[in-house]
């Protein structure tokens, strides 16, 4: 398939896993919707140009379908822009990534990784789905119900339009790997931090907090990092005690028996090399 592939101008097929392999390839397609499952394939790829849709083989039509595809053998630019579109979504190397993921559950990250990155959109549903993990709801301080998709995206778009509001995220490989927001609140930033189970207790979250709290605060401009922690989270309470964070405050926050911890940005100790994630 390789070599038909580099062969072709133009495929015509069904919206099917190939056509992942034809964006690889940077082959121009159109594609016709044979089954159930390949609905959202076709819908996707087309959204991005990698594709063009003939929409459901139980409604084709011959004459509107050679139609399309003749056009599309006339356009040299439209096929360019399709194969251009393949390219930005597809590298090939995602089995790699897949087990450098797998492997970093129990071995050190490799240089460089994770990285530290503004939040956008497009992370919308691994951040819901961090939110909504029965630990980080019994972290909260304002709710432990589950969060509703469409509620949780209606609040990520306000805070990433927000002056007053930042979040950062740790990405490996395409993987969320956690979160840290700042809210303006006063003279402080105040922060929130979340680390997914399976990656906690390697340092992420101290490693976060030292990278941008100093951002936070000058964006804000604000000297001072404020963290609001449950009294029943002993983990959390400790990552800011070792980061030099004081107890400003013992008692009840929005219902719930807290402490509050407060440090100057420029004052929390630095990790060598810095951006460099901890090992293990």
């Amino acid at each position: 398939m390789p070599e038909l592939m580099a062969w072709a101008d133009l495929a015509v097929g069904a919206a099917g896993s190939t056509c992942w392999e034809m964006a690889l390839m940077q082959l121009p397609a159109a594609v016709v919707v044979l089954a159930e499952n390949q609905q959202q394939i076709a819908d996707r790829l087309s959204h991005t140009g990698a594709v063009v849709s003939l929409g459901g083989a139980d409604r084709l039509v011959a004459e509107e379908a050679a139609r399309a595809i003749a056009d599309l053998c006339r356009d040299r630019v439209a096929r360019a822009s399709q194969s251009e579109a393949g390219l930005r979504l597809l590298d090939g190397r995602g089995a790699e990534r897949v087990t450098a993921v797998m492997r970093a559950f129990d071995e050190p990250f490799p240089a460089g990784k994770p990285a530290l990155r503004p939040a956008n959109i497009d992370d919308a549903m691994s951040l819901w789905r961090q939110t909504n993990h029965p630990s980080a709801r019994r972290a909260s301080i304002r709710s432990s119900d589950p969060i509703p998709l469409p509620e949780h995206i209606r609040w990520l778009k306000k805070r990433l339009n927000s002056p007053d509001a930042c979040i950062f995220v740790l990405d490996f490989h395409g993987l969320l790997l956690g979160s840290v927001r700042y809210e303006h609140n006063e003279a402080a930033a105040v922060v929130s931090i979340n680390v997914l189970p399976a990656f906690r207790r390697r340092g992420l979250g101290e490693w976060m907090i030292i990278e941008t709290a100093a951002p936070a605060c000058e964006r804000f401009g604000v000297r001072r990092v404020r963290a609001r922690v449950r009294q029943d989270n002993p983990a959390s309470a400790a990552m800011f005690t070792k980061l030099g964070f004081d107890t400003v405050e013992s008692g009840i926050v929005d219902g719930l028996p807290c402490y509050v911890f407060e440090q100057n940005a420029k004052s929390i100790p630095q990790r060598e090399p810095r951006g460099t994630p901890p090992r293990d």
